[in-house]
Parts: C-alpha cells; structure tokens; sequence
C-alpha cells in the first residue's frame, strides 16, 4: 500500500489538519509562526561579517554623520511599520537593517526632527510636508502670472 494512499486513519489526519490550521489562522498564529520561522532563518543566514553600515547603539541627538542619519531614517521606517501594525515587516526590516525591532521612542525621533503631530507617524508627516512644499514651489506664487 503507498504510504500516500487515503486510509480512514489519514484522512482524520488531514481533517484535524486542516480544522488546527483554521484556528490558528484566525487568532493569527499562523503568521507568528511563519515570521518565527523566517527570522530564524535569516539569523543563521547572516555572517557576523555582512552587518550593515548601521550600528546597533543609538546615536547622540546632535550626531549628524552619515550613520546616525541612516540609523534615524531607519527608527523612521520602524515607527511607520509600527504604527500601522506591520509586525512581519518590522521584523524583517530589523533583521534587514540592523536595527532594533522594537518601536522606537518617539522622543528621539522628535530630538532629531522637531515637534510632530502625534496622531501621524512622522515619517507619514515628513513625506507629507515634502510633497506639500514641492507642489507650492511649481504653482505661482498668489498675485505672480502664471506661465
């Protein structure tokens, strides 16, 4: 008999199979699992050798170099990732970047950034008033003709 074939037994089996992967896929389990698995993964993946530029210590809020820039904008992508509950991103953006999973202070962004409404993540907030500033600067000024 191939050990594939239905049997009674196996077919129970595949049911209770199938009923645990249901409830665990409701209460969200299922992804926990994955996101487990995959980072785990991805640790034993990664030689000690091949981490980022960005360290892991939290730069000084006057530290404007390069990697105190990239780590800030990394807090960002966090905080975002966060924000709008996107654990499976965040995990893998930390593992990816360096960065730690947990959701950054928002103080320190705040120290780097300025005052920000606190219903938006700052990053949605930045990218906003980027987007708002470069529209004002392409249409005429009032009182100006336009081209």
């Amino acid at each position: 008999m191939d050990k594939f074939e239905a049997t009674p037994r196996r077919e129970r089996e595949l049911q209770l199979a199938n009923v645990i992967r249901q409830v665990m896929e409701r209460n969200t389990q299922i992804d926990k699992l994955k996101i487990m698995i995959q980072n785990k993964t991805l640790k034993q993946l990664q030689s000690d050798g091949a981490q980022n530029l960005i360290s892991r210590k939290r730069p000084s809020p006057e530290d404007r170099s390069p990697a105190a820039i990239i780590y800030a904008v990394h807090e960002l992508i966090m905080e975002y990732f966060h924000w709008f509950g996107y654990q499976y991103s965040a995990e893998m953006f930390s593992l990816e970047s360096g960065c730690d999973p947990a959701c950054p202070e928002r103080a320190y962004l705040e120290s780097k950034l300025g005052e920000h409404d606190k219903d938006t993540p700052i990053l949605v907030e930045e990218v906003f008033n980027l987007i708002r500033n470069k529209t004002s600067k392409s249409s005429p000024a009032a009182g100006e003709p336009s081209a």
